[in-house]
């Protein structure tokens, strides 16, 4: 009865009839935040294809083995951030549009406001993964990701942004209501609803047979890691679970919190995973570029050789050991980013 009464305020139409004619008032009097998103984000929107476009000619110059620009890469990234913010900018900005409304009389405005913001801000990681993992994109043309598992990736990844998105700004929307027996029992199904999404999606992506983490499992066959490989998987999937269940059993404000937190917690570690990708790019172009400088000092070497007669020449060239620099900085790396991941999980 009481999630009968919830769809039935919210589908209200007396609820909804004012808010033409508050948005027209709100232009008049600030308009600055519609004209931001007429001038500068809907053109990305008709201009997406050709972008589309410039960031798969980035990624078939950058498959070239003999590729050492790492201005391809940060184009690349330039390019894949800017369309992947376009809608959820837009949704945070008429957010902040809508909050900015008189709200006296309506119930719509501000939990309105509430669930367009929280769609921006959970839409955006995920359209960030999403671009990166397209064909010839940033994580197979540049990081060296395997195709099958960027698309893995993004397959379930366009699911996720169709219904645990609308599930979350749908959740918020009811919490900003103010009306704590929409809260307790429409709220609580829609969350259930979204955890549902959510660990559907992690046991898809992170199956070790026939998900994402197949390669990463297969370098570690020998490692605990590998023989415990099913019980990680369904601890992750555990975790949304565990959540509805607290929900579920009145704990609904903790498990809000706890999602909050993972949720923010998991966007930091993917920026950080792709500014790791990023700095390793640079140094696998900086070792190719120094393997070439190097094969074109012994050509040159073996020429003059070659050529003299009676001229004594040196028959040594200082090299640098490239594997050896390689692995070296590529464990730098990781273990800084190891250690910033820790930092941020438990800051």
């Amino acid at each position: 009865q009481q999630v009968g009464l919830s769809f039935d305020r919210i589908l209200d139409p007396a609820e909804w009839q004012d808010l033409p004619s508050r948005s027209l008032a709100a232009f008049k009097a600030r308009p600055l935040v519609p004209l931001l998103i007429a001038l500068v984000f809907v053109p990305l929107i008709f201009i997406r294809a050709r972008v589309l476009g410039v960031i798969t000619s980035l990624g078939s110059q950058a498959e070239s083995g003999t590729c050492r620009e790492f201005d391809l890469t940060l184009r690349a990234s330039l390019l894949t951030i800017s369309l992947a913010i376009v809608w959820p900018s837009i949704l945070v900005l008429l957010s902040y549009w809508l909050g900015s409304f008189d709200a006296s009389g309506s119930d719509v405005i501000m939990p309105l406001s509430a669930g367009l913001r929280a769609m921006g801000i959970t839409l955006m990681p995920i359209n960030l993964w999403w671009y990166a993992a397209r064909p010839q994109g940033l994580m197979i043309s540049h990081f060296g990701v395997s195709p099958r598992v960027a698309e893995i990736i993004r397959r379930h990844l366009r699911l996720l942004s169709y219904s645990f998105v609308l599930l979350i700004g749908l959740y918020s929307a009811i919490g900003a209501a103010g009306e704590p027996i929409y809260y307790q029992s429409l709220g609580r199904i829609v969350f259930v609803a979204a955890m549902v999404c959510l660990s559907i999606f992690i046991y898809h992506t992170m199956h070790p047979v026939k998900g994402a983490t197949v390669g990463y499992f297969a370098r570690r066959s020998e490692t605990f890691v590998f023989k415990g490989r099913f019980v990680w998987l369904w601890l992750l999937v555990a975790i949304p679970w565990v959540f509805s269940a607290m929900c579920l059993m009145g704990y609904q404000f903790t498990a809000d919190q706890l999602t909050v937190r993972i949720f923010f917690t998991a966007v930091s570690l993917l920026l950080l995973w792709i500014m790791q990708a990023i700095v390793l790019r640079w140094v696998v172009l900086s070792r190719r570029r120094l393997a070439m400088e190097q094969a074109r000092a012994r050509l040159a070497k073996a020429s003059q050789q070659t050529e003299a007669t009676q001229t004594e020449v040196p028959t040594d060239i200082e090299t640098i050991d490239l594997s050896s620099v390689d692995q070296q900085t590529r464990r730098l790396v990781r273990a800084i980013t190891f250690v910033a991941g820790a930092l941020m999980m438990w800051s």
